[in-house]
């Protein structure tokens, strides 16, 4: 039995062998080569399939198990589970486990779990770790880890951590970070830097960019202009209070923290809030301001059956601030806060605010 099946594999072994030649060397091949080595540099190729493939033009199908290479340009399916690579253009889709790679223009999909490359992409690279375009890209790139583009004539990058785009961006950003030249399109993220933006938006938790656009929606809007200064300062809310403010040229944004919410005679307890509003000066080195603020309260050990561990507060407020000498100043505000639930449609307090302390640099 077991010469038997020594025979058989011998046997296959040469059919293998016989027809990996003739692939290479007979015109009978010249568009159809299947065999476990294909290499037929100087032909075209309809249907290319065996260990590793490498032809001049595809016109069809080349699958291999270790690479699969086209010299010169292709259309169909060039599919691989290592490589799949092709010197000039390409139409159709490419896929492999490891790495996709056009050196021309890609005009449909790469798919790859690892990496995709292209000069020039016309269509979706889709990977499990990064993409790279060397041109502008018209179409979508999504990876799990980044995109990088040296522009975005008219298409979307979308990955889990960042994007970059070191030209213009003409078209959508949306990851956790987010980064282009001159942006004309949209950036949505956590963080979205851009140098600057005469046409774009960006909607972010912190948006900076070196021109002073307006077209910026998020916690905290930065640029070369921004001014952040310091906030120290007691309230009948919080008890003691410590903000970052970011100051633009009417607007502003505060994000800080507060203890013993619920009052000195208490156990401790915090909060952390977000405030964002308007000011001007009428009169010089007097400011008046307005401001709308959310603030998340932990009570620790103060939570019993009426007071659970987490509330929530909105508060308005307005205020007035006199500067003392330069880079200090002295603020008193006046507001109205309503504290509720997170899991009732009821109010645990409603009151007056006010506060009062000091503003640095």
């Amino acid at each position: 039995m077991k010469k038997n099946i020594r025979y058989v594999l011998l046997i296959l072994g040469f059919l293998f062998f016989c027809a990996d030649a003739f692939a290479q060397k007979s015109n009978v091949f010249d568009y159809h080569n299947v065999a476990f080595g294909n290499s037929n540099k100087q032909r075209k190729a309809n249907i290319n399939i065996g260990l590793s493939g490498d032809v001049d033009t595809l016109k069809g199908l080349q699958a291999n198990m270790l690479s699969s290479t086209i010299r010169k340009s292709g259309s169909g399916v060039n599919f691989a589970i290592a490589s799949a690579i092709t010197a000039n253009d390409f139409k159709g889709v490419q896929f492999s486990s490891m790495y996709n790679g056009v050196a021309g223009t890609i005009k449909g999909v790469q798919f790859s779990i690892i990496t995709n490359m292209a000069k020039h992409t016309h269509g979706l690279q889709l990977a499990g770790f990064n993409n790279i375009n060397g041109t502008d890209l018209r179409g979508v790139q999504v990876s799990g880890v980044g995109n990088i583009s040296m522009g975005v004539r008219s298409g979307v990058q979308f990955s889990g951590i960042m994007n970059v785009c070191a030209d213009k961006m003409n078209g959508f950003q949306f990851a956790p970070f987010n980064y282009c030249d001159t942006l004309n399109g949209w950036q949505v993220g956590l963080i979205n830097i851009c140098i600057s933006h005469p046409k774009g938006v960006q909607v972010g938790l912190i948006n900076y960019t070196r021109d002073n656009t307006k077209r910026k929606i998020g916690l905290v809007n930065v640029s070369p202009q921004t001014k952040m200064q310091m906030l120290a300062y007691w309230g009948n809310s919080n008890a003691f209070n410590l903000a970052a403010r970011f100051l633009n040229k009417m607007s502003y944004s505060m994000l800080g923290v507060g203890t013993h919410y619920m009052g000195l005679s208490k156990d401790f307890s915090g909060s952390l809030f977000y405030r964002t509003g308007y000011w001007f000066s009428p009169i010089e080195k007097n400011i008046l301001s307005c401001d709308l603020g959310f603030y998340h309260i932990e009570t620790f050990n103060n939570a019993d059956e009426i007071t659970p561990e987490r509330l929530y507060s909105l508060q308005v407020r307005g205020n007035y601030e006199y500067e003392i000498i330069p880079k200090f100043k002295f603020f008193v505000s006046f507001g109205y806060g309503i504290t509720r639930y997170y899991d009732q449609n009821e109010f645990y307090r409603k009151r007056f605010l006010l506060d009062m302390g000091i503003v640095l640099f």
